[in-house]
Formats: structure tokens, C-alpha cells, sequence
């Protein structure tokens, strides 16, 4: 019993010692003396510092200012972690100087006026640009609110850039030429598209844009558009540059027709190459104004000019966003006649009736869409692209992978359903070893391709698996499928969809700019549709819910025949839809104490901010 007592007492001792030097770390600011001369002789001291700290740039200075701008640390965290990193031993004078900004008090206001007055002046910035747009109050159904909101535009980026040490990196003008040699005039895309009129394949620098929205909390969504240059090399995090965003809900149609109409006039300046003499309602530029001053100069040196060459962003956000048809539509198909009545959208036989309505580029060309962007020359549906990521890795190859390991939980094997799954998943997890795959799933339930307790009762999907990490599932599951057939008709057509599936991936992964070999992809395409299908009938014919035939089953289709002209991977989404969860984290990081139709501002704000710190860092390696 005593020890136990003088135990106890040694480790509250020790305890309250381990807490008070814990404290000491976590606020390292020694209280000042003095008046306020002597205060502001110091902060002048501190200034000064920095000052000796721009002539070389810390890069754990260059961290904590990112995550800041980002909406990853607080003014505070940034001068804490950097005085703990000082105390450690870092003598770099930048971190010594974030270390000083607290020297006041750790004051979350004192904190970010030093951070902006030190690192946000004179930013080499594209200029915003405001407009009017009718929005409504958070819970309101009718638009109430007259609110400026900032956009950054197209040509504005390709102007700002094209000054900066690193625009031939970022845009990749050094890759256009080879770009330009592969592609076939007989593209679609390049129907009536203004490129023609300009000596594209010397000057031309193709980009994209993406749209798309990601959840900003429990209640609302942030919509979010942006521009990618489709050869840049620019780094994952600015790979995607922002044009536009508004909270869900407090937009409204008339809003965002307002912004399309700006994106469209500014992607009619990017392809004529010049700065505009006008504003996008046809009104002249104030007199001396900046862009006045500009008014038809080239957008960049030696007379470049962009090319758009695709819009990219999910389906729903095409149908939502866009005004293409709902997949709930009779004729859901904006590239062919496919209905769900005499031709049907679900038969993949080479002489499926609905192969030979395949609509001509003239007629793609002009369909009459009701979003405002289709207003600019370069834009029409030809213009919409289907990716790889949406209709492949989140739609038919997860409708695979969960088939697959259903049927061989609950048909091929046979006593408790869990433990299958689980001997299943220690047999994935070697083969992942075998094939020395990266992106392996760390831990994969029987939850994730159907509900355990009515397994029956609605089609397997895979679920809770990250895009990337699909693709290379899927290549695990037709290793096991090849080595668990037993030789049955089913199993044959199992193992031959996983091959043919795997076989279309590695085509697209393995070839450059363009597919090499259009005729062996497609075939590998056609083979996963026609075994795909044999098992959905069966399935079908024998009442079971499995191998279920969805939409982006016809949209692949069109997919494959738009990658004959050039190779899906260069119209993947992963970066887009990275940097639309960036934003958001952003968004949700300046949205409290502000009104939610007053978040474009400050987010503009934070964003640009965030570039300019990465960037007027870059230009210094």
C-alpha cells in the first residue's frame, strides 16, 4: 500500500512536470516590457527580419504559409508551430520572424494583419472580375438579393500567366507542337471551331474546363467551375484554376446564367488571343481603366492563343448544370438516337439498331442547349467528354467488381457469408502483393457491395473505394476470377468481361496523347459489353438481381469511339475533383461570421492568396 502511494504521488509529479513543460512549449512568447515606443521599435526589429528572410525562402516557412492560405492553419497555428520549430533549433530567418509575429500576444487578428501586410501586398494577380447576380437569402425560395460577385476569367489567366517566370512550364508549350502533330483533323471537335482560322498546331495551347460541386456542410454544396491547360506541368495542387463558385443554396438559374455568359465571352477573347475592347454586355471599358489600357494587345507573347477542347465534370452536373436530358428521359443520349422503346440504349451487339442513328458532328454541332456557355463559338456538345473516372472507375467498373465477388460469396462458396467475404479478402490482399499494385484498398467488407442482411434485395455496387483505387481493385478481382473458374458457362464469361476490362485500362495507361491501337481497344471494349451483357440475361432469366445494365453502359460506348481521336487519361477528372474538395476545405475555413451569399468575395480573396504563395515561391527556385 505505500508504495502504491508513493508511486501515485511520483506520477502526479511527474504529470504536473510533463503538462507544465508541454504548456511551455505550446505558448513560447515571453511576456514584454515596456511602453509603446519600445513596442514599436520591436515590431520594426520584426519587420526588418523579414525582410532578410525574402532573399531566401524558407521552405517550411513556404508550408506553414500555404496551410494557412488554405484554410489548413489559423494565423496563430502558423506563428505557434513556427516558434516551436525555433526552439527546436531552426535559426532560418523567415521561420524566426513568423516565430515573432505573436510577440503582442497571440492575438488571431494581430497574427493575420502581420501575415497580409508581409505576404499579400503587390500580388501579380489576374484582376477579378464583378458582376451583378440575383441570389437568396439562405432558406429562401425566391431570389431576394442583389449581390457582386467576384470571377476570375479564362483570358485573364492565360494573360496573367504568360508574364510569369514559369508560363511555359505551366501551360506546356514546349509539348504543343507534338500535341497538335498526333491529332486527326477528322475529330469532331474540330467542326467549325475558330482554331481553324489560326495557325493552332504552332500557337495554340489547349486547355478545358471542369464543373462540378462538393459538400460544403451538412446543408449546403459549393459549385464550383474551373480551367485546367490540358499539357501544363504545373504541379497537382494548380493543375486547376478557379473561375467560379456559388453556395447551392443561394443560387439561382438567373445567377449562374449571368456567369456563363461571362465564361463565354471570355472564352471567345482566349481564342481570338487579344484583350477585349469591351466588357461582356458590350459597354465600353472605363475611361483609363487597366483594361481599357490593354484593350486589344495580344493575351500573350508571341501571338499563343487558347484552344478550348473539352468540357469535363460528371453526368449529373452535365444534365443539372447543363441542360442535357435526365437519364430518366425516353432519349437520355445527346451523341445518338438510343431510346428505351424501338431502339433500345441497353443492346451492345455490333448491329444494335441504335449504332446506326449515331448523330453526325453537324448535328452534335447544333443541338440547341439552354446554358448560356454554349453561346461561345468554341462551345457545343461536341465539347462535353466523358471520362474515364465517371463512367469507368464510379460506374460500370464498380457494378464489375461487386458482381463478381457476390456471386462468388453467395453462389460458388458455400457456409457463412461473412466468412467467405473474409477468406476472399485475405486471397485479394496476396495478389495485390503478386502484382505489386499501388492503391491497394486497406480494408474491404462485404457492406461495401451489398446490404449483408438482404443481399438479395437490390443490385451489388461497390462503395466507400476511391476511383484510383477501383481501377487497381479491378485488376486483383480478375486475377481471382481467372483463378477460381470452374470451367461453367458463367465463369468463362466472368473471367473474360474482368480480362477484356483490365485489357481496355492498361490501353488507355500505356499509350500517349493518342491510342495506338484504336482497333484492339475497341475490341476490348466491345468484348467486356457482350460478356457483360450475356451474364446480365442470365441473371435476368434466372430472377436474380445482379449484373445490373446502367446508363453509363451506353454512355462507354461513346466514350470509346472519343478515344480513337485521342487517349481518355487526358481528359481524367482526379485533379479536377481534388481541387474541388480544396476549395470547399477553403470555403468552409472563411465562411464563419459571414452571410452565405457574401462568400464568393472572401473566397476569391483566400484562393488568390494561396497561389500567390506558391507561386511567387516557385519562380524563386
Amino acid at each position: 500500500m505505500i508504495c502504491q502511494r508513493f508511486f501515485q504521488a511520483g506520477m502526479s509529479r511527474c504529470l504536473g512536470l510533463g503538462l507544465f513543460a508541454i504548456a511551455s512549449l505550446m505558448d513560447p512568447v515571453i511576456r514584454e516590457r515596456g511602453g509603446h515606443k519600445q513596442k514599436r521599435q520591436r515590431a520594426t526589429a520584426s519587420s526588418d527580419s523579414l525582410d532578410a528572410a525574402a532573399a531566401e525562402i524558407s521552405p517550411l516557412g513556404t508550408g506553414l504559409l500555404c496551410r494557412w492560405s488554405e484554410g489548413q492553419l489559423s494565423a496563430v497555428d502558423v506563428q505557434e508551430l513556427a516558434a516551436l520549430a525555433v526552439q527546436s533549433g531552426c535559426t532560418d530567418p523567415e521561420v524566426v520572424w513568423l516565430a515573432s509575429i505573436g510577440a503582442h500576444g497571440k492575438n488571431v487578428s494581430h497574427c493575420s494583419r502581420a501575415l497580409y501586410s508581409a505576404y499579400c501586398r503587390d500580388m501579380n494577380l489576374p484582376e477579378r472580375y464583378d458582376i451583378t447576380v440575383p441570389l437568396r437569402e439562405k432558406g429562401s425560395k425566391e431570389a431576394s438579393l442583389e449581390v457582386n460577385i467576384s470571377l476570375l476569367l479564362p483570358h485573364d489567366w492565360f494573360a496573367n500567366l504568360s508574364v510569369t517566370n514559369k508560363f511555359s512550364e505551366f501551360m506546356g508549350i514546349p509539348c504543343i507542337e507534338s500535341w497538335w502533330a498526333g491529332a486527326s483533323l477528322k475529330n469532331p471537335k474540330f467542326f467549325q471551331h475558330p482554331c481553324l482560322d489560326k495557325p493552332f498546331k504552332t500557337k495554340g495551347v489547349p486547355f478545358v474546363l471542369h464543373g462540378d460541386g462538393a459538400k460544403l456542410h451538412d446543408r449546403d454544396s459549393l459549385l464550383i467551375v474551373s480551367m485546367k491547360f490540358m499539357l501544363g506541368k504545373s504541379g497537382f495542387k494548380d493543375s486547376h484554376l478557379y473561375l467560379a463558385a456559388l453556395p447551392k443554396s443561394v443560387a439561382t438559374d438567373e445567377a449562374w446564367e449571368k456567369i456563363w455568359q461571362c465564361l463565354a465571352w471570355s472564352l471567345d477573347c482566349v481564342s481570338e488571343g487579344v484583350h477585349p475592347d469591351r466588357d461582356h454586355q458590350g459597354n465600353c471599358w472605363p475611361k483609363d481603366s487597366p483594361r481599357a489600357q490593354l484593350a486589344g494587345a495580344p493575351l500573350m507573347p508571341q501571338e499563343r492563343f487558347g484552344v478550348f477542347w473539352g468540357m469535363t465534370g460528371d453526368l449529373d452536373y452535365f444534365m443539372k448544370d447543363l441542360g442535357l436530358p435526365y437519364h430518366s428521359s425516353n432519349a437520355f443520349c445527346w451523341r445518338c438516337r438510343a431510346n428505351r422503346s424501338d431502339l433500345p440504349w441497353n443492346d451492345f451487339r455490333q448491329d444494335a439498331g441504335w449504332r446506326s442513328t449515331i448523330l453526325r458532328r453537324h448535328e452534335v454541332r447544333n443541338l440547341q442547349l439552354s446554358c448560356p456557355l454554349f453561346t461561345a463559338a468554341c462551345m457545343s456538345a461536341l465539347m462535353l467528354m466523358f471520362d474515364v473516372m465517371h463512367v469507368c472507375d464510379q460506374g460500370i467498373s464498380s457494378h464489375v467488381i461487386a458482381n463478381v465477388l457476390w456471386t462468388m460469396v453467395f453462389q460458388d462458396m458455400t457456409g457463412d457469408k461473412n466468412a467467405n467475404f473474409e477468406t476472399l479478402w485475405q486471397r485479394l490482399r496476396e495478389i495485390y502483393s503478386e502484382l505489386k499494385l499501388a492503391y491497394a484498398i486497406t480494408k474491404f467488407e462485404l457492406k461495401q457491395i451489398c446490404d449483408p442482411d438482404s443481399p438479395h434485395a437490390a443490385y451489388p455496387c461497390l462503395r466507400q473505394v476511391r476511383a484510383a483505387e477501383t481501377r487497381h481493385l479491378l485488376k486483383v478481382v480478375s486475377a481471382l476470377a481467372n483463378e477460381r473458374s470452374n470451367g461453367s458457362q458463367l465463369h468463362k464469361h466472368r473471367a473474360l468481361m474482368c480480362e477484356a476490362l483490365v485489357k481496355f485500362y492498361d490501353i488507355i495507361h500505356e499509350s500517349g496523347y493518342y491510342i495506338t491501337d484504336g482497333a484492339t481497344f475497341k475490341q476490348a471494349a466491345s468484348q467486356f459489353q457482350l460478356n457483360y451483357q450475356w451474364l446480365s440475361q442470365n441473371a435476368m432469366q434466372n430472377g436474380q438481381h445482379l449484373w445490373s445494365v446502367v446508363p453509363k453502359h451506353h454512355f462507354f460506348e461513346h466514350l470509346v469511339d472519343q478515344a480513337l481521336f485521342e487517349n481518355p487519361k487526358m481528359f481524367w477528372v482526379y485533379t479536377g475533383e481534388d481541387f474541388v474538395g480544396r476549395l470547399c476545405r477553403v470555403a468552409h475555413f472563411v465562411l464563419p461570421g459571414k452571410a452565405t451569399h457574401d462568400l464568393t468575395s472572401f473566397l476569391v480573396e483566400r484562393y488568390l492568396i494561396g497561389f500567390h504563395l506558391r507561386h511567387a515561391r516557385l519562380d524563386h527556385e
